[in-house]
């Protein structure tokens, strides 16, 4: 995002110089030089097109940036999915290691008692 921001702002400073510059150059005769009108048309047409790429480069970058928030927000859900499956193996795992202890405990008495 940071650059098309620069991009953009690169291009509103071109800008900002080349209205400077017009300024500066006095009023305007009557007889415009042909050769400058075109030029400046050209560069008009050229600033357009900037203007348009700067565009669909921000409207491409947005979408891109909510099909990303998108799958960060899937990402968490199945996270947390995972999280709570991996508490409860963990607590069944010590259900288990309990039981076991139990069961070991009750067949080492069963043992004793016959011998």
């Amino acid at each position: 995002m940071s650059d098309i921001e620069d991009m953009q702002g690169r291009i509103v400073a071109a800008m900002q110089r080349i209205e400077a510059g017009l300024e500066g150059l006095g009023p305007v005769s009557d007889t415009p030089d042909p050769g400058l009108a075109e030029a400046l048309e050209d560069e008009r047409t050229a600033n357009a097109q900037l203007q348009e790429r700067v565009r669909t480069l921000t409207e491409k970058a947005e979408a891109d940036m909510e099909v990303l928030k998108k799958e960060i927000e899937a990402q968490s859900l199945a996270m947390a999915r995972l999280d709570m499956d991996l508490q409860r193996l963990r607590q069944a795992n010590t259900q288990l290691r309990e039981s076991n202890a139990a069961l070991r405990d009750a067949n080492e008495e069963a043992l004793a008692r016959r011998t």
